[in-house]
């Protein structure tokens, strides 16, 4: 049976926890390489998620 992708909205609380793979860790750093307003949104979930 084939995994289903996982989307970057799944993975980014994940992330921020800390509970991501190397394989998860390396598709999010691409993501947020690929355009300003990716690397802002993760910025904004880390921080809402961290509750800061």
């Amino acid at each position: 049976m084939e995994k289903q992708p996982i989307h970057i909205e799944e993975l980014l609380p994940r992330y921020c926890e800390g509970k991501t793979t190397q394989e998860e860790n390396e598709r999010i750093r691409v993501w947020m390489e690929e355009s300003e307003e990716n690397k802002k949104n993760s910025q904004t979930n880390t921080f809402t998620l961290s509750g800061n």
